[in-house]
């Protein structure tokens, strides 16, 4: 059985990132859980999984503009106001040198709508917010490798509401937009296709990376295809399958670690148990629509229609790919990182917009070049250090 904690939300597992995780950087495998039917309503849901946040004041929502944390903002801001409560207060990251992350116009679209008064953007430089930066390199050698790893950039969110607390959006495009709902005729293949046909087929499917040594391929090919072909057709199920994916742990942790370098608590409403119990008794079998019905469900007439009709997305490259970060990999410092070919991994690296999975390797191998100098000059271990869960 899956713990949980007070809030509703997964608790952290014993499992830890292991080498297969950080070289792919898609840690992959699934236990299913059970989830306990809540024939409540979906949105009074959503408004439970926030309301310990808001209560915790200084309460923040990590804001971008797009769908999800507007969906959180808009649901802390309802429950804090019935509740007689200070509003939520919207943290923006805003990086003018990076065109492709600006969202100022939905941003403001979302502020007018919840007739907020106070909005917090920080303004900050590429050089700050790069993977291997200041802010990036400060939270690797704290809370050592997490996943995923750009979780560092709720760093300096965080450090804006010391000893409050954090609500995100996080991963609301895996749970809006990775159920595969099935036609009757599938349904009935389905039902007397040998699971070893299943198995082969999601294995055709797999795609790793190409930086993985042939092993560690076979290996992240065959968890992955092991993941998908018990990946259930009806929604109900699905959303157990869902909740148990072995990546949620991990990144739940990472931003628990994050949070608490300033004493701020994180939480992850979409990710709350009873939310997803509440959606699984609302739409059983067939489901409740796409993205765009799910967003209108759970906003509950409290966004702009013009934003759940929002198909767009803000892209962060330039920024996790900055200029340090470029002068690091083409120092071609001495590093190790276990099961990956380390020319492909560099010749990713160069490219002009590299795989988005090589950022992972790169913080490990940044870590593993400092303790190998380090050790030099100390004889002290070379391991990259891994962050602990909690």
């Amino acid at each position: 059985m899956t713990a949980r904690d007070g809030k509703g939300t997964p608790a952290v597992s014993a499992t830890a990132l292991d080498e297969l995780d950080i070289a792919s950087s898609l840690p992959v495998g699934v236990t299913p859980v059970g989830l306990t039917p809540e024939t409540g309503s979906p949105v009074r849901a959503l408004e439970q999984a926030c309301l310990t946040a808001v209560r915790r004041a200084p309460c923040a929502v990590s804001f971008s503009g797009g769908r999800d944390s507007s969906l959180v903002l808009a649901t802390a801001v309802r429950v804090a106001r019935r509740e007689g409560l200070p509003d939520p207060v919207p943290v923006t990251l805003v990086v003018p040198e990076a065109p492709a992350s600006a969202e100022a116009e939905w941003q403001e679209l979302v502020v007018r709508s919840l007739r907020l008064t106070e909005w917090v953007r920080l303004v900050l430089p590429i050089e700050e917010l790069e993977l291997l930066g200041p802010r990036g390199t400060r939270v690797l050698l704290d809370a050592g490798l997490l996943y995923p790893p750009n979780a560092y950039l709720h760093e300096p969110i965080a450090e804006a509401v010391p000893g409050g607390s954090l609500l995100t959006g996080m991963d609301g495009d895996g749970l809006m937009d990775g159920f595969r709902r099935a036609t009757a005729p599938r349904r009935a293949i389905l039902a007397v296709t040998p699971k070893a046909v299943v198995r082969h087929r999601a294995r055709r499917l797999a795609r790793p990376t190409a930086w993985l040594e042939p092993t560690a391929r076979e290996r992240w090919v065959a968890g992955a295809a092991a993941a998908d072909s018990v990946r259930p057709r009806r929604w109900d199920r699905w959303l157990g399958w869902y909740a148990g994916q072995r990546y949620l742990p991990l990144a739940i942790s990472a931003l628990d670690a994050v949070g608490r370098m300033h004493g701020a608590v994180v939480r992850h409403p979409l990710l709350d148990r009873p939310l997803l119990a509440a959606l699984a008794a609302a739409g059983r079998r067939r489901g409740l629509g796409g993205r765009r019905d799910l967003l209108a469900l759970l906003a509950d007439g409290d966004l702009p229609p013009a934003l759940l009709a929002r198909k767009s997305k803000a892209q962060f490259d330039e920024v996790i790919w900055g200029p340090a970060t470029r002068a690091w990999v083409a120092q071609d410092a001495e590093w190790s990182v276990p099961m990956v070919d380390a020319e492909r991994l560099r010749e990713e690296w160069r490219r002009d917009v590299p795989d988005a999975r090589s950022c992972l390797p790169l913080q490990a191998a940044w870590l593993s070049s400092r303790l190998s100098t380090a050790s030099r000059a100390n004889d002290t271990p070379t391991a990259p250090r891994v962050a602990p869960t909690t």
